[in-house]
């Protein structure tokens, strides 16, 4: 990951970009006024619905991006993440296995480079 950074000049701006992005979403600043609003629910007990096994995310580009990080600013995210006590609570996650990694091609950007896992043909790095 650092390397993609120093590859990269307009990568810390991003960085930066990103954390305020992620801080502000996970904050809920924004659901407060929508939440005081009020809204009416109505509960029918004879009326049944699909059960939910979990909620998550998918540890696409973002979490990429995270693993580059200092350890402790990566573990706070992760716990306001995935931590039910002082975060968002998901246990469901979904990883993105990178594509395209044939070193001759440089079409992805570079937040999107993740690392697949297929170094040579017939050979894999589980």
């Amino acid at each position: 990951m650092s390397s993609l950074i120093d590859r990269n000049p307009h990568a810390m701006p991003r960085r930066e970009l990103l954390l305020a992005a992620v801080a502000a979403a996970l904050s809920g600043g924004g659901l407060r006024a929508a939440a005081s609003a009020g809204a009416a629910v109505h509960i029918d007990p004879h009326v049944s619905y699909p059960v939910f096994e979990g909620w998550g995310v998918s540890l696409a580009w973002w979490a990429h991006v995270v693993g580059g990080l200092r350890r402790e600013v990566s573990h706070k995210l992760v716990q306001k993440v995935f931590d039910p006590a002082i975060g968002l609570g998901f246990n469901i996650a979904r990883y993105n296995i990178g594509g395209g990694e044939n070193p001759k091609y440089h079409f992805m950007q570079s937040r999107a480079a993740i690392p697949g896992f297929m170094p040579r043909p017939q050979q894999w790095d589980w």
